[in-house]
């Protein structure tokens, strides 16, 4: 008997040592998931935010953070200019005949029978200090 009081007083401290172990893996395995699912909603909410929820296209808010990131990367290229005035041009001109080339229907139009696109050109050379 002598033997068991010692022994029972050690076993009791590791199977309460190996239960909390256990539910500390438990419960991080829990937390990772939980963290997935929450790293998932929010990249479908990041991704519902930026659309318009008539067309499915995106939103201004959208069209806002892609001008910034193109904005950046203009400027970590040192403002190297990739299309000049004329070639903005040119790529609107096909924009627009590309829409109308599709000879989509628009009947409520007082203009034309088909879907046209009116688009704008800017150009401008980005510098660190300008927004």
């Amino acid at each position: 008997m002598a033997l068991a009081i010692p022994l029972g007083g050690m076993v009791y401290p590791w199977l309460r040592q190996r239960t909390l172990h256990a539910r500390v893996i438990m419960l991080v395995s829990e937390l990772d998931q939980r963290t997935a699912e929450l790293e998932e909603a929010n990249q479908t909410l990041n991704r519902l935010a930026g659309l318009d929820t008539v067309t499915s296209l995106a939103n201004h808010s959208a069209f806002q953070e892609f001008l910034r990131d193109e904005w950046r990367r203009a400027i970590r290229g040192r403002a190297m200019s990739r299309t000049d005035q004329q070639g903005a041009f040119r790529v609107a001109h096909r924009i627009c005949a590309g829409i109308e080339g599709l000879a989509l229907e628009h009947p409520e139009s007082d203009g034309s029978p088909c879907v046209t696109a009116s688009v704008g050109v800017a150009t401008s050379t980005p510098a660190v200090d300008s927004s």
